[in-house]
Formats: structure tokens, C-alpha cells, sequence
């Protein structure tokens, strides 16, 4: 966790300019962070009748509080994840409800040598009055991970962009599409819908909507991908294409497209006898909490995340995040080296083959659970020699020391283990393993392919994923890497095609790599995508139901100019269309309510397009013809 120096009790993270002169930008990231802190906390925030998270009496001061306990406790040199440690462990007596604030701040002041704080003592015990201690934990451990990402928002705003801390390569200038590139072939006499050679900056991107039979991949998607795959600039450079394919349909006529144009070595099926792909580079600047953060925009944890378990699951990601940050630790003073491995060794289990992060921890902490509470300490022991082996000494490593207290403290260990199974269990499970590195601290012994470096060779990069939760999360991890490539690549004047089939099950809405944000930006460098999916509910559904989601696929729709609207019987999708497509001239029914999508033969369709023409078509590919 970030420690700030301070100058005059303010975190120098948020003071600039000369040293009598600071520029103090923390107030509003710290009230923000606090909104998002109690808008993620379950109810009820209070103890008051009828109160709840959305009483606006309470949330002011839960805010007012959470930022007046964030600046004292900062004094002492602790974040509030470490502050909510030591509450739980040296403060608080359930059984008693009250806070030893004397014992507690002793406790802070010995090894720290710092002065009195001020008033925070009286804040908390306001704070104690409002909100369950449960709750009051995960408050502070989620508004302190919300703060740090807003202080870093507003300190980007004045940091030179040499020194922020950020993943992957430079993001380079834009290099949009010119009249003089050459037009996609979609197809022959009109095949495509009505169209055949279409310019890449009047198709931008692609959305495909049809329930299953409405003749999707046969009428769009593989025409798209054959134009992708045979395209060429002017100098004869091939373009990156990169697809995603769950029902395995599309390989077959990749392999007959490149076979016939001679270039069949541009193909690279990942998880095919190939290297997993590596998320996190080997010179990863990014804090531990940023690689979480990262981490879970692929992970299905909604609803580990809420109600009765929310405390729970937020203290064991805390400790597993807390020993990879271990981990981390050990790399960067040794590289090559490997915490975990290390410990597996000192508590006497057999050697393990695999150096990856998740994996060993998974297999240490079973070997705790095993061991019972005698073996817990002889872990924590073997933690503790470990890290002195690296030369780290501070408190940082007395991540199980609160676990020691007796049966109970185990029992607690153990429910904390049993939290973290899911995370673990995805992220250790071979079908992942084979697709990419999700490592948080990746092994530079190790092996991976680098995304960034293959959108500067023209490949044709297929994933075909198995129909896993954990294949669906390799899937989108790699799609992420893909986002990122675009805008980073050094031959920006090359284009990236993307085609994904079934996109509802890959679509994320995270602010760095979602689809929101890539389509927003890809068209000026040179990135085009389609997506295939079944209905606009689907992707609803797949995002979430709150305003963030229901905006992401706004703008997904704003930045997929063209559309193609086949058979569907989705009344969002229906309703959608009607609002699109204009009103009949004089009165009378709705065209969408004449030409029925439902009654659509296989590959009939509306074909809306990015300059705002739209027909009712049907597409006349090769097999589709064979096939009627």
C-alpha cells in the first residue's frame, strides 16, 4: 500500500510547487472516494432505524468522517487498509462493542514514534455510533483503494507523463484511416447485404444482432472476417485480425483463406501448442492495487462482493493481496526469485514445478488449512524466515501473525481461505493456464507471448475458448491486451481487425480495455471490430444492471455506426430499432411493425449504416446460396 511523506499534515502525493506553497488537490479525491466507498458497501450503513446506505444524512457524515479519519490516520505513517488491520486486531472487542482507542493508539505511536493525531480517536467513536464494526472495516479498506485511484487521477493532471507509473509500452499518436486506402470486398454483386467494396472509414465498426438459425456467421461474420483476412494496404502489408470464436466455426475458412493466399504462417491459434500470453509485463509499474483492480474487471465476483459475505470476501482478497504484495516485494529486491517457492520450501513440501503466483499459493494454503492451527504458526514462521532471507523486516509480513489467537483465530483463517477458493480455483485452472499469464508477478524464467509485439507482424491471432467460466475470463483477458496493442503498436498505419462471435459472453466495461472505451478510440488507429451477439438484452445482462453498465452499452451502440438487425423476437432489440429508424411519412404502423424481425428468413436483415441510410437486405454469400 502507498505510504506519503508529509509536509504540514498533508500527503505529499497531493502537494506540488515550492515547498512553502503547496497546491492541495486531495479534498474532493477523497469525497469522491468516499461516494464510491459507500455505494459499494452493503446496507445497512447504520444502527439508526429505517436508515440505510441511501439516506442522505447518513452518507454526509459516514463521507465527512471517512475523509477526517483518512487525513489523521495518515499521520502515523498507516494507510486505512493497514488502520482497518489493526482495528480488527488490537482495538476492537466484539463481545464488549467498544474500541480500545488508548491501547490502540499506544500501539500506533511505539513503533512509529509519531505525535497525537488530533481528534481522530472522537471521529471513530462517532463512527462506531453509525455503522456496524463489520461494515465500518470494509469501509475503510474500500475507501482506501478508492483513494489512492483518485489521488492518482487528479496527481496525473500535474505529473509529467515520463514518470507515471503504467503498464505495457507508450501509447503512440493516432493514424486514422485517408481516402487513399484501399476499400474492404465484402463480397460480390451486392452479396454483402447490398454491398461489395466498402471503404474502412465509412464501415468504422460492426454490430451484428439475430437470435441462433437468423444466419449470423454465414451472412456477416465470416464475409467480414475473409475481407479482414485478405486485405492489404497499398506497400502489401497484411493487417492484424484477431478473433474470438467459441463455437469453432470460423477456423476452417481461415485456414482455406490463407492456404490459398500462401500466408498460412501468419496463423496463431493461442492454447494450441502455443505460450500463454503474458498480461502483466515483466517491468510492470503498476501497485499491487492497480493489478487487482486489473485482475477482477474479468472476474465474476458480483456477488461475492455483496450482502452478508461482502466483509469476508474484501478481508481474504486483503491478505492475498497483501502476501502477493510480498511477492512483489522479493522480485524487485532479487529478480528472479520467488517468494512463494521459497516458503513452499521452508514449510518441508515437495518441490513444485510451477512458478507461477496463484499456483503455489493455492498449494501452500491448503498445505496450512491441512496442518490445522499448529500448522498455521509453523507458516507463519516459515513466512517470516523467508522474508528476512530478503531483507524484509517491517510489519508488512505479519500477514497471518492475527490468525495465531487459538481455535477461533484459525476457524477465521480458514473462513478466509475458504473466500479466496473461487479466485484461486479460476486462476489456477489448466484451461486458463494454457491461454494466458494472469500473473500478478509474473516470472521473467518464464515464457509468454508478448501481444504488443505480435500486432507489428500482420498475424492472425484465434482463440477459441471452451465454454468454462474459466476460458471465458482467459478470453477476455486477451481481448484486453488486444485494447491495449492498438493504440501502443510502433506500425500504427497497419490495421487491427477484430471479430468476435457471441460477444455478450466476452464484453466488459472496466474504463481501460472494455469496449466503451476501445471503440471510442480505435477508428483513428485504423481498429475495426465486429461483434456478433444474439440481442441487446444479452449484453445488458452480461454487464450489469446499474447506470455504468446500461451507459457502457450506449456508447457501444453510439461508436458501432454500421448495424445489421436479423431475426430476433427481443422486445429491448425491437424497441431499440423503432427508435432508429424513422417514422413513416404519413400515419400508419412502424416499418419495424411490418417487415417483423421475427419473420425474417435466414440471412435477411436491416443493414443500418455509419452515413445513416438503412435497407431491409439479404445477404447472398456463396454458402448460403449452396445451402437454399
Amino acid at each position: 500500500m502507498t505510504k506519503f511523506v508529509h509536509h504540514h499534515g498533508i500527503p505529499s502525493a497531493l502537494c506540488v510547487g515550492q515547498e512553502n506553497t503547496p497546491l492541495v488537490i486531495g479534498s474532493l479525491a477523497y469525497r469522491r472516494a468516499a461516494r464510491i466507498a459507500i455505494s459499494s458497501t452493503p446496507a445497512p450503513l447504520s444502527h439508526r432505524a429505517g436508515a440505510c446506505a441511501g439516506n442522505i444524512d447518513d452518507r454526509q457524515l459516514v463521507t465527512r468522517v471517512l475523509v477526517h479519519v483518512s487525513n489523521e490516520a495518515r499521520l502515523y505513517g498507516v494507510s486505512l487498509a493497514d488502520f482497518a488491520d489493526l482495528l480488527e486486531q488490537w482495538a476492537y472487542r466484539p463481545a464488549l462493542g467498544l474500541l480500545e482507542f488508548e491501547k490502540l493508539e499506544t500501539h500506533l505511536r511505539k513503533p512509529r514514534a509519531r505525535p497525537a493525531g488530533g481528534q481522530w480517536p472522537e471521529a471513530l467513536r462517532r463512527m462506531i455510533e453509525v455503522i456496524p464494526f463489520d461494515r465500518l472495516l470494509l469501509l475503510l479498506r474500500r475507501f482506501d483503494a478508492a483513494a489512492s485511484v483518485e489521488l492518482r487521477a487528479h496527481s496525473a493532471v500535474i505529473t509529467p507523463p515520463a514518470v507515471q507509473a503504467q503498464d505495457g509500452p507508450t501509447e503512440g499518436a493516432p493514424c486514422p484511416w485517408t481516402p487513399t486506402d484501399l476499400p474492404l470486398q465484402l463480397g460480390q454483386d451486392g452479396s454483402f447485404f447490398g454491398l461489395d467494396r466498402v471503404h474502412p472509414e465509412d464501415l468504422r465498426n460492426v454490430l451484428v444482432l439475430g437470435e441462433t438459425g437468423s444466419g449470423k456467421t454465414v451472412s456477416a461474420v465470416i464475409p467480414f472476417l475473409n475481407a479482414a483476412l485478405t486485405y492489404r494496404l497499398a506497400d502489401g502489408r497484411h493487417a492484424n485480425v484477431v478473433v474470438t470464436d467459441t463455437k469453432r466455426e470460423m477456423r476452417s475458412p481461415i485456414e482455406e483463406n490463407l492456404r490459398r493466399a500462401g500466408t498460412l504462417h501468419r496463423l496463431l491459434v493461442l492454447g494450441e501448442n502455443t505460450l500463454p500470453v503474458r498480461f502483466f509485463s515483466l517491468d510492470c509499474q503498476l501497485s499491487m492495487a492497480d493489478r487487482r483492480q486489473k485482475i477482477e474487471a474479468f472476474l465474476p465476483f458480483e456477488d461475492l462482493a455483496s450482502g452478508s459475505h461482502a466483509y469476508w470476501h474484501e478481508n481474504s482478497m486483503t491478505k492475498i493481496y497483501a502476501l502477493l504484495g510480498l511477492q512483489a516485494e522479493v522480485a524487485a529486491r532479487a529478480p528472479g526469485a520467488r517468494l512463494f517457492n521459497e516458503w513452499a520450501l521452508a514449510l518441508g513440501m515437495p518441490s513444485c514445478q510451477s512458478r507461477n503466483s496463484w499456483v503455489v499459493l493455492k498449494l501452500i494454503l491448503q498445505c496450512l488449512c491441512e496442518g490445522g492451527a499448529k500448522g498455521l504458526k509453523a507458516g507463519k514462521c516459515a513466512l517470516h524466515d523467508t522474508c528476512h532471507l530478503f531483507g524484509i523486516t517491517g510489519p508488512e509480513k505479519a500477514v497471518l501473525d492475527m490468525y495465531l489467537g487459538g481455535d477461533d483465530s484459525f476457524m477465521q483463517f480458514m473462513y478466509v481461505v475458504t473466500c479466496a477458493t473461487p479466485l484461486l480455483g479460476l486462476l489456477t485452472d489448466a484451461c486458463l493456464l494454457k491461454y494466458v499469464e494472469l500473473d500478478p508477478v509474473p516470472d521473467p524464467d518464464c515464457d509468454a507471448i508478448d501481444i504488443a509485439a505480435l500486432m507489428e507482424e500482420g498475424k492472425v491471432i484465434l482463440m477459441q475458448p471452451e465454454n468454462k467460466e474459466s476460458a471465458r475470463i482467459a478470453a477476455k483477458a486477451v481481448k484486453g491486451k488486444v485494447h491495449e496493442a492498438v493504440f501502443a503498436r510502433k506500425d500504427r498505419e497497419r490495421p487491427v481487425f477484430t471479430v468476435i462471435d457471441e460477444f455478450q459472453r466476452f464484453v466488459t466495461n472496466d474504463p481501460e480495455t472494455g469496449e466503451q472505451a476501445y471503440l471510442d478510440r480505435c477508428r483513428g488507429y485504423r481498429g475495426l471490430a465486429l461483434y456478433a451477439t444474439q440481442t441487446l438484452a444479452s449484453l445488458k445482462h452480461a454487464l450489469g444492471s446499474d447506470n455504468a453498465a446500461q451507459t457502457a452499452v450506449d456508447i457501444m451502440l453510439a461508436n458501432t455506426p454500421t448495424k445489421i438487425i436479423m431475426r430476433t423476437t427481443d422486445a429491448t432489440t425491437l424497441d431499440w430499432l423503432r427508435s432508429v429508424l424513422p417514422e413513416p411519412p404519413v400515419p400508419g404502423p412502424h416499418v419495424v411493425d411490418v417487415h417483423r424481425p421475427i419473420e425474417f428468413r435466414c440471412g435477411q436483415g436491416y443493414l443500418i449504416q455509419a452515413n445513416g441510410t438503412w435497407a431491409l437486405r439479404r445477404a447472398a454469400p456463396p454458402t448460403l446460396q449452396a445451402s437454399h
